[in-house]
């Protein structure tokens, strides 16, 4: 409805329910547009700093705990909220 977008506020069962433009819930950011850019912006940093520690790790670690902190830290990150 496009009056809705023009509403800085709306009053539910004498509650005051401001308008944001994100809201983080279960760890998803959803914005009022329904655009999934904040999203993958926090994703991507989280995998930047990832990747980070994979490539530190590796000069200390053999790839048995290589592959465990992948999969522990950057595969977790890449699934989740992803529905089959």
């Amino acid at each position: 409805m496009w009056f809705l977008s023009y509403l800085q506020y709306v009053v539910v069962l004498q509650y005051v329910v401001v308008k944001q433009s994100s809201l983080k819930y279960l760890g998803i950011i959803l914005d009022d547009k329904l655009n999934w850019k904040p999203q993958i912006e926090k994703l991507v940093t989280q995998l930047f700093k990832s990747c980070g520690m994979l490539f530190k790790l590796k000069h200390y670690t053999n790839n048995s705990v290589l592959k465990s902190v992948y999969i522990t830290l950057f595969h977790s990150y890449l699934t989740y909220s992803i529905i089959n």
